[in-house]
């Protein structure tokens, strides 16, 4: 009996669900690995552009039960990076049963106190004005110039014509870090599956949260990635294939 692998990808902030495409170029080298195991691989790359939810929390609980309800039964695998890392964090304590393992990358566990929360919003909403009145050429620079990217080269466009404003800030606001929960401590109650950190050994940020993360729950593997910032998978396509790919072979 052929049994579905699913491998829901939840794209980040100013990006859609193509930035994923390049996984079906190493789709083969997964299938090649699993096919005595009988498992049909589906890549279903997640739009969050198409229904922008109040909260992270609602979110979840929507994608959960689209998931859930997916017929026939599968094995489902959560895949997110940064914001998408969020939310796939959200899922996970939202309905951690529904899942086999999870792959989080670049992704904030959440902020712990309050003035780190209003900060958070702060940033937030001066961003959702910046996109509803400034050039967008200029906008994108200025968000590529952010030290959570290092200075390093952006690998997908962001082109204004792909990207709806209003739906930006709306995003912005309901996917703030300063509404989110902090998730470590519910992350170590879920004992039922294993999750994978990645970030870019260059982002000092982020390799720290993996780091300390994996400390703090067993369940939880950290890699860090060489020759990759914030931006791992499409910094370093070859070494993090290869890493989840290996991950999802170990845990199915």
């Amino acid at each position: 009996m052929i049994t579905n692998l699913n491998l829901w990808c939840i794209h980040g902030n100013l990006q859609n669900p193509n930035v994923w495409d390049f996984l079906d170029n190493y789709n083969h080298e997964l299938i090649g690995r699993i096919s005595g195991i009988r498992y049909r691989i589906n890549i279903i790359k997640i739009n969050l552009w198409n229904d922008i939810a109040c909260s992270m929390k609602e979110w979840a609980l929507k994608f959960c039960n689209q998931v859930e309800n997916l017929k026939p039964k599968s094995k489902n695998i959560l895949l997110g990076y940064s914001l998408g890392g969020r939310l796939a964090m959200q899922s996970l304590i939202r309905k951690s049963e529904l899942w086999s393992a999870a792959i989080i990358v670049s992704a904030h566990p959440g902020l712990k106190s309050e003035e780190e929360r209003s900060n958070s919003i702060n940033f937030d909403m001066k961003w959702i004005n910046k996109f509803q009145n400034e050039n967008w050429k200029d906008l994108i620079n200025e968000w590529d110039s952010l030290p959570v990217f290092h200075g390093l080269d952006r690998l997908t466009n962001i082109m204004e014509e792909q990207f709806n404003r209003d739906a930006i800030g709306k995003l912005f606001r309901s996917y703030s870090k300063g509404y989110q929960d902090y998730f470590p401590d519910k992350l170590k109650k879920i004992s039922n599956l294993k999750m994978l950190y990645i970030a870019g050994a260059a982002d000092k940020k982020y390799f720290k949260i993996g780091d300390e993360l994996a400390e703090l729950n067993e369940n939880i593997t950290f890699y860090g990635v060489e020759h990759a910032g914030h931006r791992v998978p499409w910094e370093n396509q070859s070494d993090f294939s290869v890493k989840i790919f290996d991950f999802i072979v170990e845990h199915i």
